[in-house]
């Protein structure tokens, strides 16, 4: 099983303030927060396959606690069983009760590029084994990106106020089950099966009452 839970940030929190030093006041406000992620999860069957075990194991358990059935019926035992679970956070946030002041423009960019590749492969078992060659995947998107203004501070940007939350176009979320042959009487199925659940959130904020302390022109 893989589990990646990761939080990316870019924040001005608390009574911070950016604003003019000596009289210089910033050209321009920049705040950028980007994730790119590569991750692969693969699990492969073994020759033999897999037969049903007299006590639980790790990819019984899998199986049960993620209610892996078919309209055939439950899937107890495979031979391949593979679960990844990706949590991204990339945000960007101004929530500072403080200042923040420049004579350009004030831009908050939230950005992310997920490649997330899981495979549950039971091709290795074959004709002729006594085992099972099924195989089964599971994977759980939940992945948000977020540019936010929180409603206190002032913000006073002359060249105006951007807030911007991308998630790329390229992105992939991919599972793949591909069963083996082995003994298929053994089980009620004799394939594979993937279950795929992505939630993408991504969003671009001024949060209620944010406007009254935002100043944008110079006003």
């Amino acid at each position: 099983e893989t589990v990646v839970e990761t939080t990316t940030r870019a924040f001005v929190d608390d009574s911070a303030s950016i604003r003019a030093l000596a009289g210089n006041t910033p050209d321009s406000i920049t705040i950028g927060a980007a994730l790119t992620s590569d991750v692969e999860t693969r699990a492969i069957s073994t020759s033999g396959g897999a037969a049903n075990p007299a006590a639980p194991t790790a990819s019984t358990t899998a199986l049960s606690s993620n209610n892996a059935s078919t309209s055939n019926g439950s899937v107890g035992f495979a031979a391949a069983v593979v679960v990844a679970t990706y949590r991204p956070v990339t945000e960007v946030v101004v929530g500072t009760t403080g200042s923040v002041t420049t004579g350009g423009a004030l831009t908050l960019n939230a950005t992310s590029t997920d490649h997330v590749d899981s495979k549950a492969d039971g091709t290795t078992t074959g004709a002729g084994s006594t085992g099972v060659g099924v195989a089964v995947g599971f994977g759980f998107v939940e992945a948000a990106t977020r540019a936010v203004i929180e409603d206190s501070g002032t913000l006073s940007a002359t060249g105006g106020i951007n807030v911007n939350a991308t998630k790329n176009a390229d992105d992939t979320f991919r599972l793949e089950a591909i069963s083996g042959v082995g003994d298929t009487t053994q089980t009620g199925i004799a394939g594979s099966l993937a279950i795929h659940v992505v939630q993408t959130d991504v969003e671009a904020v001024l949060r209620n009452g944010a406007g009254g302390g935002v100043a944008v022109g110079g006003a």
